[in-house]
């Protein structure tokens, strides 16, 4: 296969068609794999093409991963995570990949869809990176913000629930990555930064809580000058440092 990416199509549980792209290791075998699942919204081809071009998705290709970037429907929700589904199953039938190591990577909103897929499949693991875990508590966060933006994910929210927080509290504790934690199976690596100004890091420890309480094995790395993102150069190694021991540790 070589280090060449490769563009496919696959199809979600209703024969839609769905995005997708993969670099593979040099040789033979049967590899691990990343799936990374990008942030901002769905049906968004060159998001999903620009993670393979990550300086972590090198270094795991180097360490003998497949790396897998997938798109999604911009929305319902429901049908975001039925199409990371879609595509766990899609390179669990890969020849060349190990079906029983399969590691799901979310960038902000793909950190939520990961954790809601693995719920339903045999992840291997989870990297949750700068994503919401507490969607009532992003909410009240949100929407007063100064950014347009968020103002207006805070005004889906609204619209999608059918009212706020306190209106529907149910609704948002259901569609929260914190609700059902007890369901996951696999360890989860949780990154986020200190400053992060539109997911507070007050998410990653909301959900790291959620997961100690019940017992279940994480770990939870902060970096404290970092925001939405992790951009400094050094801190990008020792990001690209910590997944591949997590990982490493994990495999053995």
């Amino acid at each position: 296969m070589g280090k060449k990416p490769q563009d496919v199509t696959f199809q979600s549980a209703d024969r839609t068609d769905l995005y997708g792209c993969f670099r593979c290791p040099p040789g033979a075998g049967r590899f691990p794999a990343v799936i990374f699942i990008h942030g901002g919204f769905g049906n968004n081809k060159e998001y999903t093409r620009e993670l393979l071009d990550w300086g972590i998705a090198e270094l795991l290709l180097r360490e003998g991963f497949v790396v897998f970037s997938t798109d999604y429907r911009m929305e319902p929700e429901e049908k975001a995570i039925d199409d990371v589904i879609a595509c766990f199953e899609y390179v669990s039938e890969m020849s060349f990949v190990d079906g029983d190591k399969i590691v799901y990577f979310g960038d902000s909103h793909g950190s939520f869809l990961g954790v809601m897929a693995a719920m339903r499949t045999d992840a291997f693991a989870i990297i949750h990176c700068w994503g919401v875990a507490h969607f009532a508590e992003w909410y009240e966060y949100i929407k007063d913000s100064q950014s347009p933006g968020l103002q207006q994910i805070a005004k889906m929210f609204k619209e999608s629930f059918g009212g706020t927080p306190d209106q529907v509290p149910e609704a948002y504790r259901q569609a929260s990555v914190v609700a059902h934690v007890d369901k996951l199976r696999c360890p989860v690596l949780i990154i986020h930064g200190e400053k992060d100004d539109e997911v507070p890091v007050t998410q990653a420890y909301k959900l790291a809580d959620s997961l100690k309480r019940l017992k279940h094995e994480y770990e939870l790395k902060i970096f404290e000058n970092e925001g939405h993102g992790i951009r400094d150069s050094e801190a990008k190694k020792e990001m690209e440092s910590v997944v591949l021991e997590f990982l490493k540790r994990h495999l053995k």
